[in-house]
C-alpha cells in the first residue's frame, strides 16, 4: 500500500480487522508528482487476482457477471441494514 501511495503523505494506515483489506488516510503533498503505476499489479475484484491491466474480455467472463452480482447484491444488503 505504502508504493501505491508513495505520492502521497500518508496519515494513518490500518489493516481492515472485519474484512480483507486496509484503511488508508492519505494527503496530497504540496510538490504532488503523479507516480506510474502501469507496471504494478493491482488487485482486480474482475479477476480476483492481482493485474496490470483489464480487457474487454474479462469484463465478460462468468467469473465476473456472478460476482459482480453478488457484490451488488451483499452491499445492498449492507445499505438496507444501516438504514433500518
Amino acid at each position: 500500500m505504502r508504493n501505491i501511495f508513495q505520492d502521497c503523505e500518508i496519515l494513518a494506515l490500518e489493516k481492515d480487522s472485519s474484512a480483507p483489506g486496509v484503511f488508508i488516510k492519505a494527503k496530497k503533498m504540496n510538490n504532488f508528482n503523479e507516480i506510474d503505476l502501469s507496471s504494478y499489479a493491482l488487485y482486480s475484484i474482475i479477476l480476483n487476482r492481482k493485474v496490470k491491466d483489464i480487457e474487454e474480455k474479462d469484463l465478460k467472463s462468468v467469473y465476473f457477471k456472478f460476482n459482480f452480482k453478488l457484490v451488488v447484491f451483499k452491499t445492498f444488503q449492507k445499505i438496507a441494514r444501516m438504514v433500518n
